[in-house]
């Protein structure tokens, strides 16, 4: 059990106390391990700019100076979740997991206008619960792998409890998708290193089902100033359009006399230059698009 105390920039101060409980048993006969954990977090705003959120000069750039904000405090949270994890042989491992995460005047950011600047913000409460299946292969013949899934529902409530509020925000009661809501995830990645360990290569992929958007009001597709994400948008479902990601990187040692070793490696993240947005018309942070194919390369030396 640990006791905080938080000064945050001598606006707020808070105390709380944090336990952490987890639990596991191992089934020997069958190699099964089942555990289930409790904690109780608490979380101190982020800490860049968070002056500027509770700014009284700044307020006055609001509709309604009165009511454009007020101090950021901590972030309370109870987080459970119980798994199993089964050995499949000597070959394979599969693990299950089921969370639960609620939440208190949740940590989030905010940006100023139209510039970069960002700012903490905070929501009155959320609830985050999925599911989560993973299989890890382990080495075999110099190849690794695994696989995941994962279903997940991030749900918040209005109103806004702390921060600067610039724009229009959510009704009290009202409630909305975090901007990080995936329904289904799924990632998969293969690694081979020769017995040498002086080649390795791996390839990884990232499926995301599409985060969720609100349209506001008045919304006209028509007038839009960014065509190109209307494509990348579903307006039935509310949602951005899925996306696949796909990253490989492989690299070696090509020099090696005495101590001194020559190391270099090159990798592509997007390998298929996929465009997707990372965030469209989100509430706190406008919209976003991931980054194109990237190369990437790196020379270690060492002597």
């Amino acid at each position: 059990v640990q006791t905080c105390a938080l000064p945050i920039w001598l606006l707020v101060e808070e105390t709380a106390v944090s336990p952490r409980v987890g639990l596991a048993y191992h089934v020997h006969n069958s190699g099964t391990v089942l555990r289930a954990s409790y904690n109780r977090i608490f979380m101190p705003p982020f800490s860049e700019n968070l002056l500027l959120s509770s700014s009284e000069q700044a307020r006055q750039l609001a509709p309604n100076p009165r009511q454009s904000g007020s101090a950021v405090h901590a972030e309370r949270q109870h987080a459970f979740e119980v798994g199993a994890q089964q050995a499949i042989g000597a070959r394979a491992r599969l693990d299950l997991a089921y969370y639960r995460k609620d939440s208190r005047n949740i940590a989030d950011v905010d940006q100023f206008l139209d510039t970069t600047v960002t700012f903490p913000i905070a929501v009155a409460k959320g609830l985050a619960q999925g599911v989560e299946a993973r299989l890890d292969v382990p080495v075999a013949m110099g190849v690794s792998g695994y696989v995941s899934v994962s279903r997940a529902k991030i749900r918040m409530t209005a109103p806004l409890t702390g921060g600067l509020f610039l724009e229009d925000v959510p009704a009290p009661g009202e409630t909305f998708y975090a901007d990080h809501d995936q329904r289904w995830q799924s990632q998969m990645g293969m690694t081979y290193e020769h017995p040498s360990r002086r080649f390795y290569a791996s390839g990884s992929a990232r499926f995301d089902s599409g985060i969720p958007f609100n349209l506001p009001d008045g919304f006209d597709a028509a007038t839009f100033p960014d065509q190109k994400a209307l494509t990348l948008v579903n307006f039935e479902t509310g949602r951005a359009r899925p996306r696949t990601i796909a990253d490989v990187v492989a690299g070696g040692e090509i020099y090696r006399r005495g101590s001194t070793k020559l190391e270099a490696q090159l990798g592509v993240m997007n390998l298929f230059d996929t465009t997707y947005l990372l965030n469209f018309l989100s509430i706190f942070n406008g919209t976003h698009y991931g980054a194109p194919r990237t190369w990437t390369g790196r020379i270690k030396v060492t002597f």
